[in-house]
């Protein structure tokens, strides 16, 4: 069993968030790491194939030294032009280019009761996997993102999708520099105002992410900030207590490689840099769930997702140990 193989904390966050979603109150936010497998790529992959392709049409080498994956991304964009930026964007994403359908974990994601599918990546797994399920859905597409529909099992492309069929429909809807990502998150845009009814809404199952991604993280301490705002008054004002929005985010376990190292210093080094990173996200209402993983191989968060999946749907009469106590799918 995947989840009795997770420290207790762990086990604790995954069990309170399998009732939750059970309960249809949890919505799942997917990054690009569900994406890989099928031959997508990670963002610091994605930069890499635009500088390569750049150097490719300019025939010489970009100096992008000091500058940071968005503001690379950016100048690529101003030395071949939007359009031919736009089209080899396209290429990438391009499903019928050497790609894989949607995998078990896609499909493991559709068949459990979330009340919304929101995702940064520009492809389309999750459609192919609610087709492959059977089961009708919609999307909204930035910037058109309307929080009304954040009940109604929708898919949410929040940096836009990716329409090889349709170049300037992609250039309008996708967020990939630094000048998109400007706009998309200002102070005053929809995609905030989104996110932060999102945050205080919904609980959120974070998945394929690393949660380092500026942008995402300053939403969630503005989220936190304001929700903050919002108890304090409601407790002045006698209107009782709201209740502390929870989220989850699976994240692996740091692998540490350190020549000098012993294996005891190198288990202490991770068990404190996880520790900093979890109490990071606490403060923001994130709890971790903590799995095994090397930089290729995230097994143990597809055997998770897939277990999760079978005890919602009640196809296993599994129980799970914490500590001195037994839970079980059936709330025995």
């Amino acid at each position: 069993m995947a989840i009795e193989q997770l420290d207790s904390q762990s086990r604790q966050n995954i069990i309170e968030l399998i009732d939750c979603i059970r309960k249809e109150q949890c919505c799942v936010f997917v990054g690009a790491g569900l994406s890989r497998p099928a031959g997508y790529p990670l963002w610091k992959d994605l930069i890499k194939n635009l500088k390569d392709e750049t150097e490719k049409i300019e025939h010489k080498k970009i100096d992008d030294a000091g500058l940071k994956e968005l503001e690379r991304a950016e100048l690529y964009s101003k030395i071949i032009g939007e359009e031919k930026f736009t089209k080899f964007i396209v290429d990438i994403f391009n499903p019928n280019d050497n790609k894989q359908p949607c995998s078990q974990v896609h499909r493991d994601l559709v068949q459990m009761p979330f009340t919304a599918y929101v995702t940064t990546n520009f492809d389309c797994l999750l459609e192919d996997a609610f087709i492959e399920e059977g089961e009708k859905t919609s999307y909204d597409l930035y910037p058109l993102l309307q929080v009304t529909h954040l009940r109604d099992r929708r898919i949410f492309h929040i940096h836009g999708i990716i329409d090889y069929k349709d170049l300037e429909r992609t250039k309008k809807s996708i967020i990939l520099t630094k000048s998109d990502f400007d706009e998309a998150y200002s102070e005053d845009s929809e995609l905030r105002r989104f996110l932060k009814s999102l945050y205080s809404d919904l609980t959120i199952m974070f998945v394929g992410f690393s949660l380092n991604e500026p942008y995402l993280m300053k939403i969630l301490e503005v989220s936190k900030i304001e929700y903050d705002k919002k108890r304090d008054i409601a407790a002045t004002r006698n209107m009782g207590t709201l209740t502390e929005p929870k989220h989850y985010a699976f994240l692996a376990i740091p692998e540490i490689k350190k020549d000098n190292l012993t294996h005891e210093q190198i288990e202490s080094y991770t068990k404190s840099y996880t520790e900093k990173e979890d109490s990071r996200l606490q403060e923001l209402g994130v709890s971790t769930i903590r799995y095994k993983a090397d930089e290729l191989n995230h097994t143990q968060l597809i055997n998770l997702i897939s277990e999760m999946n079978q005890i919602i749907n009640e196809r296993v009469e599994t129980k799970i140990s914490r500590d001195d106590t037994h839970w079980s799918d059936r709330n025995e």
